[in-house]
């Protein structure tokens, strides 16, 4: 029996649009098992993960595939890169820090150096000055003589003063030099507060090294606190010029004097820089650098060992 041509030709095309749509199908569908299959392999190494995502975007023919695939392996390496670079960063901003503090030591030692060697200079030469404000401009711990009276109060006791791990005080005393501001002289370290002064009360000589107000190593409110200005004797942990200047009235000198010779009897001079040895910031230093160079060597070996594996 014949077939009609027209009719062969109907299903002819009835059979490629089936075929269209099969193959539209499988293009649709094939971005999906794509992404399907890279999630599978999502466990693997970053090397299997880059192959295997090269194989599926060479094979896909609609290219939506292997841009699924690009984005994911990037986000991938990315997120692992990143666990990797946090520690290497803290290992080189924590070695930084350490060679930093060790700098900062040596620079210590040599600032302590300076100041040992000033005090060491200040004693050859006695300098005469007219006035206290002379003494702003005076290397530290330079050793200077000044004429004027005493002032018998009010007297001052700076607390909480050791010597050879004994408690005790500081005794500072009021000297009005022929010229400037009046100057505070400390007398040394005593046990217990004296019960009477003897000073000379014509005019007299003072010899003694130029310093620094002496400082606390922790300022807890005003000094002199709850002490009348009208009194004989302050105490307080410590004292700087300006609430001296403040309480007496008058201007006070920026700088203070340590007496050579105390007027004050058992009074003890601890004339030294109160100060660190150098040898002591060199060590400090010396432990800085090391602990610098280990961790970096062991940031190196376990940075080694994980690329080698």
């Amino acid at each position: 029996m014949g077939l009609d041509p027209a009719h062969a030709h109907g299903q002819h095309d009835q059979a490629d649009q089936d075929k269209r749509k099969q193959d539209a199908a499988g293009q649709c569908t094939h971005p999906r098992r794509t992404c399907i299959l890279f999630h599978d392999n999502m466990t693997k190494s970053d090397s299997q993960i880059v192959d295997d995502g090269q194989e599926h975007e060479d094979n896909d023919d609609s290219g939506h595939g292997g841009t699924c695939v690009r984005l994911k392996i990037f986000a991938s390496i990315a997120e692992r890169q990143g666990g990797a670079i946090l520690p290497v960063v803290l290992i080189v901003l924590v070695v930084a820090l350490m060679i930093r503090l060790g700098f900062w030591q040596l620079q210590r030692a040599r600032e302590k150096e300076n100041l040992l060697h000033a005090f060491a200079q200040g004693q050859q030469q006695v300098q005469a000055v007219s006035g206290s404000e002379r003494l702003d401009v005076l290397p530290r711990y330079q050793t200077v003589q000044l004429h004027g009276r005493w002032k018998t109060k009010p007297v001052i006791l700076l607390e909480n003063r050791f010597l050879d791990q004994r408690p005790g005080f500081d005794v500072l005393l009021l000297f009005q030099p022929a010229r400037g501001p009046v100057l505070l002289v400390n007398q040394g370290w005593v046990p217990q507060p004296p019960e009477s002064l003897h000073l000379p009360e014509d005019e007299t000589t003072v010899v003694g090294r130029v310093d620094e107000y002496p400082r606390p190593g922790m300022v807890l409110g005003e000094p002199f606190a709850g002490v009348p200005a009208e009194a004989a004797v302050w105490s307080s942990p410590y004292v700087d010029a300006q609430s001296l200047t403040q309480r007496l009235g008058q201007q006070a000198a920026s700088r203070v004097l340590l007496a050579n010779q105390p007027v004050i009897e058992d009074a003890v001079p601890h004339w030294k820089p109160a100060t660190m040895p150098p040898e002591r910031h060199r060590g400090y230093a010396f432990q800085w650098f090391s602990m610098a160079g280990a961790l970096a060597g062991i940031g190196l070996w376990l940075w080694i060992r994980k690329h080698s594996s």
